[in-house]
C-alpha cells in the first residue's frame, strides 16, 4: 500500500500542472530511502518514449520539481507548505515515536490540504493509543457510507486476501493456531486454506508477537498486537492468547481480597480489587473515579464493594492535600474508618519506577481478567507506554505523559461568574452538568504548539491533544472538523439530561458520557435538540466553523484544573475534559511482591500452572 501510494503522488505531479505533493515519514532515513528507492527507481525506469516528456527542472535530496509547475517533497514534516496532496506514511510509528511530531502532522500539515485536496494516512498498528489508532477507530465505528469531505474512508487489507502469502509444504502448528484460523474464518466470513495457514505459522516462527501488528486479519486486531513502545501490550495479549481474560467471574467468596489504590492528586483515583490464590493472581474489580476523600472511599469500600479485604495496599508517593503528607494523613484515617474490621493497611515503599513495571509485567503471566468488570482497566493499562528520544532513535525508559491545558486568557465559569483559568486555585469551585464543584488542583505547563477552535458562540485556544465532549464523543481538540457539534453551556437540556442519567446509576457526567455508545449519544442530542427547538427555548449552538493551528516561536504558559466528581468543566463556554490506571496496576503487583515475600503465598507457582494447563484444556 505504501508503494502504491507514493507512486500514485508521483503520478498526479507529473501528470497535472502546478499540484503540490508532500509524503511524511515517520523518520529522516525512511524519507530518504522513499526519495532514493522507490521514487528514484521509479523516474529512471520510465518508459523511454514519455521520459522527454517529464521535464524535470531540480532534484534535491527531498525535493523533485517539474516543468509543468508541480514539485513532489519528502520529509519528516511539511511545515510551512500547503499541498493539495498529502501521503502521512507509517503514521502509526511517528504517534508511538513521536507524538508531538505526531501533533503536528494532524494539527499543521493535514489542517493545510483543501477539501477538494487528497490525503492518504498508511501504516501497520503501533499499539492502540495515538492519533493514527484514533482515526482508524472513528473511521471502522463510522462506517464509509455517507461520507462527508472531511471524513477518512477507511481500507483495511487483512494478510488472508494476498494470494501470494501461501506455502504448500505442510508446517506442524500448536492447536491454539488452528482455533485461531476458525475463530477468523467464522467472524469475516471467509476460507482460509491449508496453504494459507502454512504461510502464516511460518511467518509467525519468524515474528513471533509482533505477527499480527505485521499481517492482521482484523481491524482490531492490527491495534491490539505488541510494541516497544508500551509496556503491558504484550502481556495482555499473552492474557488473551491464554485464556486468562474471563466472560466468568473468577472471585472465590471464601478467599480474601487485596485492593491497590492510586490515589489520584493529577489524575483520577483508581482502585483495583485482585486476589491471591494459588500463584494466581486474579483482577475480579476496578473503580475509577475523582478524589472524594478517605470518608467517601471507606463507606464505599464497606458499604458498596463488600469484599473481604486482607490488605489495602496505599500508594508510595508524598503527594500532598491541603498541606497534608498522603502517606501520614491517608494511612491514618483508613485505619480509623476500618477500626472495626481485620484489614491491614499498608503504605508501599517507595522504588524505582522502571523496577515497579518491571515487576508488574513479570507478574502479568499469573494474571487472570474479570472482564465483565476490568474491561477499562485492561484498555487503559494497555496504552501505557513509554517516550521516545529522537536523539537516540530508541524508545526510553521513561513513561510518556500527554500535555493538555488552556492559555491563560480561557475563561471558566464559578460563583462569582466568569475567571480566568490562570486565576483559579485549589480549593475553588466551578461549574460542571451537575452543578459547582470543587478544584482538586490547578496545573501549569509550558508549549508552543496550541490549537484554536472557534465555533458559532466562542473560541478557545488549547494543546491539541486536550479532550472535548462532541457529538463523536470525547474526542481530542485537534480531531474536531468544520461542523462538529461540540457541548456548550447554551446546551443546558443536554448536558443536564446526561448527568441526570449517569446520577441515577451513581456515574459523574464524564463516566456516564463515555460508557454511552455513538447511536445512543447522536439520538440523545438529536431529540433534546428538536425538544429544544419545540419549546421555543435557546437554539441548539456549538457549531465548529474553524479548528487552526497555532506554532509559536516561543513556549507560552497553558493551565488545567482537575474537578471532582464529574471531572469537567466550561471553558469559554465550551464542555471540555480534565486518568492514570496504570499505576494503580503496577501497585497492586506491588502488593502481590510484598505478599510473597512475607510468605503469604507459598507453594504457590506449581499450583498456578496446574490451574492454567487445566483451563487452556477446557477451552
Amino acid at each position: 500500500m505504501s508503494t502504491f501510494s507514493i507512486l500514485y503522488l508521483l503520478d498526479e505531479v507529473i501528470w497535472n500542472s502546478h499540484t503540490a505533493g508532500g509524503i511524511v515519514s515517520y523518520s529522516l532515513e525512511h524519507a530518504q530511502h522513499i526519495f532514493k528507492r522507490i521514487i528514484g527507481h521509479a523516474l529512471e525506469t520510465f518508459p523511454e518514449e514519455y521520459k522527454s516528456r517529464l521535464g524535470i527542472l531540480q532534484r534535491s535530496a527531498r525535493e523533485i520539481s517539474f516543468s509543468n509547475g508541480s514539485y513532489l517533497r519528502v520529509d519528516t514534516t511539511l511545515r510551512g507548505g500547503a499541498y493539495q496532496l498529502v501521503l502521512v506514511s507509517e503514521f502509526g510509528k511517528t504517534c508511538a515515536r513521536n507524538p508531538l511530531k505526531a501533533e503536528e502532522v494532524i494539527t499543521g500539515t493535514l489542517q493545510t490540504v483543501p477539501s477538494t485536496g487528497v490525503v492518504i494516512i498508511e501504516s501497520t498498528g503501533e499499539g492502540n493509543s495515538g492519533f493514527y489508532a484514533d482515526l482508524v477507530s472513528q473511521a471502522a465505528q463510522r462506517g464509509n457510507e455517507n461520507l462527508s469531505k472531511l471524513e477518512y474512508k477507511l481500507f483495511f487489507f487483512p494478510w488472508y486476501i494476498e494470494k501470494n502469502y501461501v506455502q504448500e509444504q505442510k508446517v506442524e502448528y500448536e492447536v491454539e493456531l488452528t482455533d485461531y484460523f476458525d475463530k477468523i474464518e467464522k467472524e469475516s466470513n471467509v476460507t482460509i486454506t491449508q496453504p494459507q495457514r502454512n504461510w502464516y505459522a511460518v511467518q509467525g516462527n519468524v515474528l513471533g508477537d509482533k505477527l499480527k501488528q505485521e499481517f492482521p486479519s482484523t481491524v482490531a486486531e492490527a491495534f491490539i498486537s505488541s510494541s516497544d513502545a508500551y509496556y503491558f501490550q504484550k502481556g495482555i495479549e499473552a492474557a488473551h492468547n491464554d485464556n486468562r481474560c474471563l466472560s466468568i467471574n473468577p472471585y472465590d467468596a471464601l478467599e480474601p481480597v487485596y485492593l491497590a489504590m492510586d490515589i489520584g492528586v493529577n489524575d483520577l483515583t483508581v482502585m483495583v480489587f485482585f486476589q491471591a490464590i494459588h500463584g494466581e493472581i486474579r483482577i475480579i474489580d476496578y473503580y475509577s473515579d475523582n478524589s472524594k476523600g478517605v470518608d467517601f472511599y471507606s463507606r464505599f469500600l464497606q458499604q458498596e464493594k463488600r469484599y473481604l479485604y486482607h490488605t489495602i495496599f496505599l500508594p508510595h508517593d508524598a503527594k500532598r492535600r491541603d498541606g497534608i503528607v498522603v502517606e501520614n494523613t491517608y494511612e491514618r484515617e483508613f485505619k480509623k474508618l476500618f477500626s472495626g474490621t481485620d484489614t491491614r493497611f499498608i503504605v508501599l515503599k517507595q522504588t524505582d519506577k522502571n523496577i515497579t513495571i518491571s515487576n508488574a509485567k513479570m507478574k502479568l503471566s499469573r494474571c487472570v481478567f474479570n472482564m465483565n468488570r476490568v474491561k477499562p482497566l485492561i484498555e487503559q493499562i494497555c496504552k501505557y507506554r513509554k517516550k521516545w528520544s529522537e536523539q537516540y532513535g530508541k524508545y526510553l525508559d521513561e513513561p510518556y505523559h500527554d500535555l493538555s491545558c488552556f492559555v491563560g486568557e480561557t475563561k471558566v465559569l464559578t460563583p462569582n461568574g466568569k475567571v480566568r483559568i490562570d486565576e483559579i486555585k485549589q480549593g475553588d469551585y466551578v461549574l460542571t452538568p451537575s452543578g459547582m464543584h470543587k478544584v482538586l488542583n490547578a496545573f501549569k505547563k509550558k508549549t508552543n504548539i496550541l490549537v484554536k477552535i472557534e465555533t458559532d458562540i466562542s473560541s478557545i485556544k488549547c494543546t491539541p491533544i486536550h479532550k472535548i465532549f462532541s457529538s463523536k464523543g470525547l474526542v481530542f481538540a485537534d480531531s474536531l472538523c468544520e461542523y462538529d457539534q461540540v457541548i456548550t453551556l447554551g446546551d443546558t437540556k443536554i448536558w443536564k439530561e446526561i448527568s441526570s442519567l449517569g446520577k441515577e446509576i451513581g456515574l459523574g457526567f464524564k463516566e456516564y458520557f463515555l460508557s454511552m455508545s455513538q447511536k445512543q449519544r447522536l439520538n440523545l442530542m438529536d431529540i433534546t435538540t428538536k425538544r429544544i427547538n419545540t419549546e421555543n427555548d435557546i437554539q441548539r449552538s456549538g457549531r465548529v466553523q474553524k479548528v487552526v493551528e497555532l506554532n509559536l516561536d516561543t513556549e507560552v504558559e497553558v493551565y488545567d484544573l482537575e474537578i471532582e466528581y464529574d471531572h469537567c468543566y466550561f471553558a469559554n463556554d465550551i464542555l471540555v475534559s480534565n486518568s492514570n490506571y496504570a499505576d494503580a496496576f503496577i501497585y497492586s503487583m506491588q502488593g502481590v511482591s510484598h505478599l510473597e515475600a512475607a510468605g503469604s503465598i507459598k507453594g504457590a507457582l506449581s499450583k498456578h500452572k496446574d490451574i492454567v494447563e487445566r483451563r487452556r484444556l477446557k477451552f
